[in-house]
């Protein structure tokens, strides 16, 4: 399965839209999905990555750039988040809460060349008021 062009869009002013920290918790949370069904779901793709920041046509973008400067959204670092253990090995999590059912979590593993890694990322879908 090939999970094309995903981000979180604005429904409502103050909602979590144009690439803000809750809309990248959201992804976080839906990545979080993606990766524990990795043996079902084998590519996942952010959509749209680039914006001039002079010709803002549609929000969210992962990545504004502009004649003198460039930098990431929060969505852009979630996903470098994620990135940095792809191709990793994915372990059962199991989480005996009286929330379990508002958390998204999941557990990988992998190595470089001398360093061993044990990622757990935990997200809670409880609504929050701002």
């Amino acid at each position: 399965v090939f999970v094309s062009e995903y981000a979180v869009v604005e429904e409502k002013p103050g909602d979590g839209g144009n690439g803000n920290l809750v809309a990248s918790l959201a992804e976080a949370a839906f990545l979080t999905g993606l990766e524990k069904n990795s043996d079902i779901v084998q590519m996942a793709s952010y959509a749209p990555l680039f914006v001039n920041d002079n010709d803002r046509t549609w929000m969210p973008d992962a990545i504004v750039f502009n004649s003198w400067q460039q930098y990431g959204t929060p969505s852009y670092w979630m996903q470098t988040f994620f990135r940095e253990s792809s191709g990793a090995l994915i372990h059962p999590i199991t989480i005996n809460s009286s929330y379990s059912q508002q958390l998204a979590a999941s557990a990988v593993t992998w190595q470089d060349s001398k360093i061993s890694f044990l990622r757990v990322k935990v997200k809670s879908t409880l609504a929050f008021s701002s």
